[in-house]
């Protein structure tokens, strides 16, 4: 068994990977640079971890060993086998069930009131994955970062993908990138009609309230990375900055100019997208 990590040198997730030696673990090797670059700003904040997809248990130790400040490490999965797992570290803890299943949902909640990041390593059907995200948004912490793994799945028939498809999972993702830009909509159109309008109904409060404070989205080959603003304000295009005193081709700009001011209404823009036919 390898000596733990010496923690004091900052040692990287893939370090952390690579001298693991309990239960399997596997990842597939572009992930470790995207883990290395996302995952180092998030080391000594992340208090509460979760992930769908527990296999065999080493990814969890993993993720332990490289979050070795946090509180809890929490994984979930249909399997029964899972429960029987051995687990050194008494943080780990797996819920077997459903992770859209109001009980699960409970029992996730009693486990922490929120989670820094959770990362979706589950079914990779496109189906789970969106309504998983949708679900679970609600208990991504302030500031918190939600990871969806093997979107390769998403353009695969036999995963409910495909290139350009609608319904996949990717294809839902992209459009979350509206949402990170929801402040310039000037329109009655919410966001429940737009995830409505998606095929997603009946979203809890807080998962629409989360939802509504995506801060950014990153994607990767195979990973989506979303993240949550730790304020409501934080992400918002803020007020106009001016500076210099030349004006030459006529425009000159209103310092400290708010966004609504330039814009306008858009409401009927939007019924229009809404109602137009087909091509």
């Amino acid at each position: 068994m390898p000596m733990p990590l010496d923690h004091s040198t900052n040692p990287s997730f893939t370090e952390a990977f690579c001298r693991h030696r309990g239960n399997i673990a596997d990842k597939w090797e572009g992930y470790l640079a995207v883990y290395d670059e996302i995952l180092q700003r998030k080391r000594s904040e992340c208090a509460n971890f979760l992930e769908i997809g527990v296999n065999n248990g080493g990814s969890l130790e993993v993720f332990a060993e490289y979050f070795y400040q946090a509180k809890t490490i929490t994984g979930v999965d249909i399997n029964p086998l899972c429960e029987l797992i051995p687990f050194q570290d008494q943080r780990i803890h797996v819920i077997i069930g459903d992770s859209n299943s109001s009980e699960v949902n409970q029992r996730l909640v009693e486990r922490a009131e929120s989670y820094d990041l959770i990362l979706d390593d589950g079914s990779h059907h496109s189906s789970d994955i969106i309504h998983t995200f949708v679900n679970l948004a609600g208990l991504v912490s302030p500031g918190g970062t939600y990871i969806v793994e093997d979107l390769c799945c998403s353009y695969w028939q036999e995963f409910g993908g495909g290139v350009n498809s609608h319904v996949s999972a990717i294809g839902f993702l992209k459009k979350l990138v509206d949402i990170v830009n929801f402040e310039h909509w000037n329109s009655a159109y919410s966001l429940a009609d737009y995830l409505g309008d998606s095929g997603i109904a009946n979203i809890s409060t807080d998962s629409l309230q989360r939802l509504s404070t995506i801060r950014s989205i990153s994607f990767y080959n195979s990973i989506c990375v979303i993240d949550f603003a730790a304020i409501s304000s934080e992400g918002e295009i803020g007020k106009r900055i001016c500076r210099g005193s030349q004006a030459l081709a006529g425009y000159i700009p209103v310092n400290d100019q708010g966004i609504k001011e330039v814009g306008s209404d858009q409401s009927n823009n939007l019924l229009n997208i809404r109602q137009s036919p087909s091509p």
